[in-house]
């Protein structure tokens, strides 16, 4: 039997919330709750922030045993059943745009095989959006209304075409993001995250790569291929700025590849980011 906890929990809130409501009414407003609330609106914040704590630990270990069939295994390996496929043709498209609204869980993207432009396992459900020729969104399967484990944990593990120049965006919220894009012909990149784990491996052939990180409370690994020029703007505001000064010094701006400007396969770099750490290797 699986539970939900969010249901129960503010389910709770809604009858507290009565019983202080229907106390006034029936003291004739000898209860104040208007004073009560502002005496005792930091209890209640403290009260809320144990049960995301709560709800996170719970949501891990029911994704944790989801995924793997048992508490503690690795992330990535879908038990039997648990996922559906998707398969779409490139179709003869010269370009590509794709892009990813995507939830809880994790997310691993890497190259589909030779004509197709999307292929893959989505645990949890996806919702393909035909947009064009070559183009195409995917979202998640709305789940039934309601709080708790499981109703926005999604494991995706699928490719995308490595055969033509690839415009990809990739939203995402609470979650664990794997993005290899070394094999793909990637010309714009667009990630934004919230609070999420997400590690990015830039394109090794792709000529010039525009691409842009926004991210949230998050922790965000980016690896660059040796023959990769690149050069940053920004930085995060809020958090640890680690890059690899040897490749790439400091410059006003951010940084940059001495080479930069004559190298053939290079990546223009924008970050944005609050409360965040991020790795440049």
């Amino acid at each position: 039997m699986t539970y939900r906890l969010g249901p129960i929990f503010w389910g709770l809130v809604l009858i507290g919330f009565g019983l202080l409501f229907l106390a006034n009414v029936l003291s004739a407003g000898a209860f104040d709750v208007g004073e009560f609330l502002g005496r005792w609106w930091p209890l209640l914040l403290v009260l809320l922030g144990l049960w995301l704590v709560v709800q996170a630990v719970v949501e891990r270990r029911w994704w944790a045993t989801r995924v793997t069939g048992r508490t503690g295994g690795t992330a990535g390996t879908w038990s039997a059943g648990a996922s559906e496929t998707l398969s779409l043709d490139l179709a003869g498209a010269t370009s590509a745009q794709v892009e990813v609204g995507f939830g809880a869980g994790e997310l691993v993207l890497g190259r589909a095989p030779a004509g197709k432009l999307v292929e893959g396992t989505f645990d949890g459900g996806v919702r393909p959006e035909i947009r064009g020729p070559g183009h195409v969104r995917l979202g998640r399967e709305m789940p039934a209304w309601g709080w708790g484990p499981g109703r926005w944990a999604h494991g995706w593990r699928f490719g995308v075409t490595g055969e033509v120049p690839l415009a990809l965006t990739v939203e995402t919220g609470a979650s664990r993001n794997e993005l290899d894009l070394t094999e793909l012909r990637a010309m714009d990149l667009v990630v934004r995250t919230g609070a999420a784990e997400t590690i990015v491996r830039l394109p090794r052939e792709a000529g010039v790569t525009r691409a842009r990180i926004d991210a949230g409370a998050a922790s965000v690994r980016v690896f660059v291929p040796p023959e990769v020029a690149l050069r940053i703007y920004g930085r995060v505001q809020i958090g640890t700025n680690d890059v690899d000064t040897r490749r790439f010094p400091p410059t006003p701006t951010g940084w940059s590849s001495p080479d930069f400007d004559g190298a053939a396969n290079r990546v223009e770099l924008a970050i944005t980011g609050g409360l965040a750490t991020l790795q440049v290797l």
